[in-house]
């Protein structure tokens, strides 16, 4: 249900609401931090089951979400698969695409919705540390390492993928928390991703 609203809010946030993308994400963000908080504070008790949430368990997963998760995530790939051109140009001339009759804010909601959806669900098994890491991480370091998009959707996934593996090996050599160890090893990524622009940039 939230992750609909969200969803919604993001789409229509430019038509009704009148605030920027990085207004709109900024509030979102401070909303779910609030909400965190006083949800932490009101069942004390469920303090573990909070911890989890936020900086996952990704060792130890519920037997029905190894079903769940990758169900959802075929799911939600087929539809960006089945309407990808669609996606691409709504995103990034959504004026033009609006002249040419294509359905914006449909498309712009259902975009949103299934990348709501698969957070929500891998939240729920792995922890929000982890996969707001692979969200965000492995694609800006896609960004930095090249200009052409379909290059930037195999770089992103091969690094988020790499991430993950070195992530449970040194969580399992080191003992330390899975979900921050997957965040930290695509964080090192990152970094090299940056150094790797500043590089092309001098030569």
């Amino acid at each position: 249900m939230m992750t609909a609203l969200a969803a919604l809010f993001f789409a229509l946030k430019k038509d009704f609401f009148r605030i920027s993308q990085e207004g709109a994400i900024g509030f979102g963000y401070l909303l779910a931090s609030g909400a965190v908080v006083i949800i932490g504070n009101l069942i004390t008790h469920e303090a573990h089951d909070i911890a989890d949430i936020l900086f996952g368990s990704a060792v130890v997963v519920d037997p029905k979400e190894v079903y769940i998760v990758p169900g959802v995530a075929l799911f939600c790939i087929f539809i960006h698969w089945l309407f990808f051109k669609d996606f691409i140009f709504v995103s990034f001339d959504p004026e033009t695409a609006q002249l040419f009759k294509y359905p914006v804010r449909v498309l712009n909601t259902v975009l949103l919705l299934t990348v709501g959806i698969v957070i929500a669900i891998t939240t729920r098994a792995l922890g929000a540390l982890p996969v707001f890491g692979l969200t965000v991480l492995p694609s800006l370091t896609a960004l930095f390492l090249t200009e052409r998009l379909k290059l930037v959707f195999i770089f992103s996934v091969l690094i988020g993928v790499l991430s993950a593996m070195l992530g449970y090996y040194f969580s399992f050599v080191l003992s330390i928390p899975t979900g921050a160890s997957i965040t930290t090893c695509a964080s090192l990524f990152f970094i090299l991703g940056i150094g790797w622009r500043e590089v092309r940039l001098l030569i």
